[in-house]
Formats: structure tokens, sequence, C-alpha cells
């Protein structure tokens, strides 16, 4: 038997963003900041769609989680950023505490950031 889980909350609060910023387009290289309970659900999201995407996280033991079982093409620590800089096309924020600018530096110029009002701000 095939076993399910809504999506309600976590996948409404990853998918919209995604679509809304066109983050959804195979080939795309998209960051997620946060990988707990938003993130590992946005990049399933982002791998179905065809995604590269590359996981930042503060926690080095998600490292392993984040590419072996969810797939995510890199995994990187806040203090590997600078290697990543202008990389990505896009980034979602789902760190639910203060946002550390610093995180926006992979993203391309032009490129989309996924956070409400941060999105708007920064694009």
């Amino acid at each position: 038997m095939d076993w399910g889980a809504p999506l309600v909350c976590a996948g409404f609060t990853s998918y919209s963003p995604l679509r809304y910023y066109g983050l959804d387009k195979p080939g795309l290289h998209v960051g997620v900041a946060g990988l707990g309970g938003l993130g590992h659900v946005a990049v399933k999201f982002l791998k179905a769609f065809g995604v590269n995407v590359t996981v930042i996280d503060i926690a080095p033991g998600k490292k392993r989680y984040a590419l072996e079982t969810l797939g995510a093409d890199q995994f990187l620590l806040p203090r590997e950023l600078e290697s990543a800089k202008g990389t990505l096309d896009g980034i979602l924020n789902a760190v639910v505490f203060s946002f550390d600018p610093g995180v926006l530096g992979p993203v391309e110029a032009g490129g989309e950031v996924s956070h409400g009002q941060l999105a708007r701000e920064a694009a």
C-alpha cells in the first residue's frame, strides 16, 4: 500500500514562492537556505521540477541527508558561501529566525530570492 501525508502548510509555503518566482524550471540552479521542515519539502519539489539544488545549512550533520536521501546536488555551510558566489539562479529562504543577508552571495545578479517581502526588496 502506498502512503501519503498532507502537505498543506509546509507544502504550500515551499511550493508557492518557487512557482511565483519561476524557480521551478528544469536546469535552473536554486539554493535552499535551511534544511528544516520547509527546506526539506522545498528540496523535494525542486528535484521533482528537474532543478539543480544546493542546500545551505549551519548543521554539517545534515549534509548526508540532503545529498543521499533528498537528492540535493550540493551542500554548503555558511562559511563556504564565497565559493558559490554568483552560481545560483535563485534561493528559497527556509530559515525561520533572523535572516543573514550574507546567504544571498551565491545568487546571480538579477536572480530571484524567494522569501515574501525580502524577495521584493532584494530583487
